[in-house]
């Protein structure tokens, strides 16, 4: 296998543009998650779309598997999970 090349199994690097629709799927989500609240099919839709795209922008972190439980919690959703997730996805330091 060339060492040059990342493993075909390896998550995609998060550039400036990955990092910025991660960030803004995690805002909306939260913003439209809040009034929404009060209608759980609704929001249980709309974090089953945030999970999604979250994943596929990420490159499937498992630890995302807590947060879309967390947020799928009827009243806890009111709390910015996907905010605080996105900045932690967002700030962690590259691994080597």
């Amino acid at each position: 296998m060339n060492p040059e090349l990342p493993a075909p199994d390896a998550p995609p690097p998060l550039n400036g543009r990955r990092r910025a629709l991660i960030m803004g799927v995690a805002l909306l989500s939260d913003a439209i998650g809040i009034p929404a609240e009060p209608i759980p099919p609704l929001m249980i839709c709309i974090d089953a779309i945030t999970a999604v795209i979250l994943f596929w922008l990420a490159g499937k972190p498992k630890w995302l598997i807590p947060v879309l439980i967390a947020e799928c919690i009827p009243w806890i959703g009111v709390f910015p999970f996907w905010s605080l997730a996105a900045m932690a996805l967002i700030l962690k330091p590259k691994s080597t």
